[in-house]
This record gives C-alpha cells, structure tokens and sequence, in this order.
C-alpha cells in the first residue's frame, strides 16, 4: 500500500538486528560509526547525549529463535505475549512462554550474559489473556503460575467495556496486586 516492498521475515528480522545495533550505539556514544548489511552510520552524533547511562533501557519483543537471539543480546527486558494464534488456548500459551524463556536463557548463555539480568514481561493479549481479569481468583492464580517460570512484568489491557471485569479491575489493583508484589 506504501509503495515499500514487503520483506521476507528473515529479512525483516535481519533488518530489526542492524536497527537495534544502532539505536544502541548511537546511545551509548556521542559519537558513532556502524556498517551494517542494511544501514550505515558515518560520525553520527548523538545531540543531546542520553541522560541514563549506558544507555536507556530498551524493550525487546521476541517469540521466534532469531528475534530471541537479538533479545538475549541487547534487550533490557524482554516482551511476549504467549502466541500469535489469539486464539490459543491458555495451557498453549503458558508452555509457549516457558519454552521461550529456555531459549532466551540458553541464548545468554552462549554469549556469556546473566540471563537474570533480563526483565521478563508478558503481554495478556489473546483470548486467555482477556479472561485474566474475570477474578480476582483467576487474576492470582495466573499471575503466580507464570512468576514461578520467570516472568515479573505484566501487561493486561483495561478492560472498556466489559463493566464486570472494570470493577474487578479496581479490587484487583487495590488487594491482589500488592499481595504479588
């Protein structure tokens, strides 16, 4: 529609590696050079520098083996959000989250880094995902069952129109939130 030609994934992902190589030179020096397969920086200066040093952190999301790759490498924390099937059953997306999570440590540990130096978040977007806030029962069952593999961040939308899950949403942030912290 844009006129620019439709990548392959290989090629998007490639792409996405020589981007977040830039963005994290170009913020952690006032000065940088990069010769990538697909962008090239000659001198780029970085005016004002960043004020959070090295760098601000950056966020990563990743769910296949190459993009897992570039997370254990550059990211701050990693995002996920379980599976690309929005319809995916529950059970599905906790053994997805888990299986991704091996492989990001696995992925740190070739290149030598802490993986527990990598926030962990999720995104509850799927149809699971929206029934997270059915309960305050299901909400803590949910929350701790992924905190056991790993995950400490959690991203639920808020719910606009279902007035249920609205109310719940305030018994939720006011006791069972700070209960899990």
């Amino acid at each position: 529609m844009l006129g620019i030609e439709d990548w392959k994934g290989s090629e998007r992902v490639e792409r996405f590696k020589d981007q977040v190589e830039v963005v994290d030179r170009l913020l952690r020096q006032s000065v940088s050079s990069y010769n990538g397969k697909f962008y090239k920086l000659n001198e780029a200066t970085m005016n004002p520098p960043t004020i959070q040093k090295p760098r601000p952190p950056l966020t990563i999301a990743a769910m296949g083996n190459s993009m897992l790759r570039i997370a254990a490498q550059y990211a701050d924390t990693w995002n996920s959000f379980g599976s690309e099937d929005w319809r995916a059953p529950k059970e599905q997306i906790f053994e997805n989250t888990k299986n991704r999570i091996k492989l990001l440590e696995k992925f740190c540990k070739e290149i030598r880094r802490n993986p527990e130096s990598i926030h962990r978040s999720l995104l509850f977007y799927s149809r699971h995902g929206r029934t997270i806030l059915d309960s305050k029962e299901i909400f803590r069952s949910t929350i701790k069952k992924y905190k056991e593999i790993g995950i400490n961040e959690f991203i639920v939308y808020y719910p606009f129109f279902d007035s249920k899950q609205i109310q719940n949403i305030k018994v939720i942030a006011n006791e069972i939130i700070p209960e899990l912290r």
